[in-house]
């Protein structure tokens, strides 16, 4: 793997523990690890009295194995199978052998037995994928199934718990934290899994009710966003509306009872929403099948496009150099890449940069939807105004990446001497170790003065750019920090009350305001 393995199976294994099986069973749904007697010793789904007969080919999604391994959930087609005399006892023939990630290895077929006999409460037990990088076999399971047959709790407490799967559509899903993984050769407990919720099977015949939503341009001139709604082939229609903040269910039930805005559609295509301000927000996507609306798709982003206190400056060249370039004893596998990244400069403070999510999915070669934070976007700072002594600000909400010790802290260690042991910028600088230089539109780093923590695991900092690898190149036409008089007028932000009086930023309040900034003006709303 390419991943951070050493460093991932220590935290793996760092994770396991001896809890009672009474205690496990009440707190086991929010933590790490799911206590096992023997994941060595464990055996397939029991076998089943009867023949059984094939439905033809559905589709696995697994999102088990993502989280011992971090790779991305992936779906592939498989052969279904029914009990002819178990209605809803369902069966899944060599289930991950053809894993697109890597397939297992085969002597004998091998079955994933899967329990829906009450559509509202499924189960399936251990189960040997087959599936091995290296450290043994990958065995699955559902909660439910592991209390029912490892433990022979009563169906019915088992299922009042929560922990169950469901049936509806033709499609099988569990809750989220409600499946187990681990490697029978490395570990002596089960993972919780299925931390996303992405888990499914689909059987031959299901519905297409999958919906995918995609953020597009940006358009000045009404100040709106285009959203690309993908639309499964078998819903009849969908409303689709627009939330300011994180996803809340009272956004899902506004659009089923018609009280909040929403646009309707009955095919793929793009539909447009006003953007008045910078901020997170919510995508809700609630499809109709059988003329009842059904589980929504929910799609969550911050969104920066009008720039308040920034102006892009384009696409910079990054060679990242603080990740693959870390102590040896702590990543390996990393090698440095170089890729662009959007830059902006503060319109406040001519020479302060950040380049925007320059680790995140499709960006950086290493990152996952498993192992990178999407709710909201990453910025990496430098203070660039003393072009002889760039800082790296700390980035205190991390640079969105998580190999098993939290999301990664970067800092400059000349930053921290100022900010943590209170040295002044131009001792800093005097001592020529730590800080940065910017040049002829190239900013670098001297050897070993880059900072990395691992905030769940690491109590201190690893040295970055221990080999001098990072290398960050500014955008064509770059000419410095100065700036023209008509520029800096054009990305000014000025605040106002709907009085027309104007609000220094430091002023602002709660309530409504417009902004201008150039030659536009918006609505905003101070929370």
């Amino acid at each position: 793997m390419v991943f951070l393995r050493n460093l991932l199976l220590l935290l793996t294994l760092s994770l396991v523990g001896n809890v009672s099986a009474q205690v496990q069973r009440r707190i086991s749904m929010g933590n790490d690890t799911y206590q096992v007697k023997s994941a060595a010793t464990s055996v397939n789904a029991k076998k089943t009295e009867g023949e059984w007969v094939s439905l033809g080919t559905g589709k696995l999604r697994d999102d088990m194995i993502t989280k011992i391994y971090m790779v991305d959930p992936m779906e592939w087609d498989v052969e279904i199978q029914e009990s002819a005399t178990t209605p809803g006892l369902y069966r899944i023939v060599n289930a991950y052998k053809d894993y697109p990630f890597r397939g297992g290895e085969w002597t004998e077929d091998t079955y994933m037995e899967i329990d829906a006999t009450d559509p509202d409460h499924v189960y399936f037990s251990d189960h040997n994928t087959k599936v091995n990088f290296g450290d043994g076999d990958i065995w699955v399971s559902s909660i439910a199934g592991y209390e029912i047959t490892r433990n022979g709790r009563d169906k019915e407490d088992v299922f009042a718990e929560g922990s169950a799967g469901t049936l509806k559509q033709g499609t099988i899903t569990f809750p989220k934290n409600m499946l187990l993984a681990t490697v029978d050769q490395t570990l002596s407990s089960y993972m919780i899994a299925n931390e996303f919720e992405k888990f499914r099977v689909k059987l031959p015949g299901a519905p297409d009710l999958d919906i995918t939503i995609t953020p597009g341009a940006f358009n000045e001139e009404d100040n709106t966003l285009s959203v690309a709604v993908n639309v499964g082939s078998s819903c009849e229609k969908v409303r689709i509306g627009m939330f300011e903040g994180d996803y809340l269910t009272v956004m899902t039930n506004s659009l089923k009872d018609g009280s909040a805005d929403y646009q309707e559609i009955t095919e793929s295509g793009e539909v447009k929403f006003p953007l008045e301000a910078d901020g997170i927000y919510t995508f809700v996507a609630l499809p109709y099948y059988q003329g009842e609306p059904i589980d929504p798709t929910i799609y969550t982003q911050e969104f920066a496009y009008l720039l308040d206190g920034w102006t892009s400056l384009g696409m910079a060249k990054y060679k990242e150099g603080i990740l693959c370039d870390l102590d040896k004893e702590v990543i390996v596998g990393l090698t440095s890449v170089e890729y662009d990244v959007e830059i902006q400069e503060s319109t406040d403070i001519p020479g302060f940069y950040r380049l925007v999510d320059p680790y995140a999915v499709d960006v950086y070669p290493y990152a996952t939807t498993q192992n990178f934070d999407s709710s909201h976007k990453h910025y990496l700072e430098f203070d660039a105004t003393d072009p002889d002594c760039v800082l790296i600000k700390y980035m205190a909400d991390g640079c969105g990446l998580d190999f098993g010790g939290g999301i990664m802290e970067i800092w400059s260690k000349a930053d921290r001497d100022i900010e943590e042991n209170g040295k002044s910028k131009e001792t800093v600088k005097a001592e020529g170790k730590y800080g940065g230089t910017l040049k002829d539109g190239v900013l670098t780093f001297p050897q070993e003065s880059l900072l990395c923590y691992f905030p769940m695991y690491l109590a201190y900092p690893y040295w970055g750019n221990c080999t001098n690898q990072f290398k960050l190149t500014m955008p064509e036409g770059y000419t410095g920090i100065e700036r023209t008089t008509t520029a800096k007028e054009n990305n000014k932000v000025e605040y106002f009350t709907l009085d027309g009086i104007k609000v220094p930023a430091s002023k602002l309040t709660h309530g409504m305001y417009i902004v201008r900034q150039g030659n536009k003006s918006y609505k905003t709303i101070v929370r």
